[in-house]
């Protein structure tokens, strides 16, 4: 099934507070599909974040989309992510959820010394 993004990150979302098995699919798509176009993702991660309602939800996000582009296109992304995390509360306090430290991708404590040196910079 194709979703347009409002639809997908409703019944992510839908499928995340209930575990309602007929949203399902939404869950899935975020997990699986665009990973051949991070490009694609990247907004929809930030849109995500967005309408997370709560800190678990933030959370959510940090440990599952976030951590994987961090850790396979994170050299790619870490300057928006940087730039973007100067006025996203939401953004900051995902990628201090994120576990990058000795993952399997090439040079993972790249990426994570510079989250380290985002998040110890003051926000604003």
């Amino acid at each position: 099934m194709r979703a347009d993004t409002d639809e997908l990150i409703a019944a992510y979302w839908a499928y995340e507070r209930t575990h309602d098995e007929s949203v399902f699919w939404a869950w899935e798509v975020v997990a699986t599909e665009r990973w051949h176009d991070p490009e694609a993702k990247w907004p929809l991660i930030l849109r995500l974040l967005d309408a997370a309602a709560d800190d678990w939800e933030v959370g959510l996000v940090a440990a599952g989309p976030l951590e994987d582009l961090l850790i396979m296109y994170g050299k790619d992304f870490i300057d928006r992510m940087e730039s973007e995390a100067r006025t996203n509360a939401k953004l900051r306090e995902a990628l201090a959820g994120v576990w990058l430290r000795g993952s399997l991708r090439p040079d993972p404590d790249v990426v994570a010394d510079r989250v380290d040196r985002i998040l110890a910079r003051p926000a604003g």
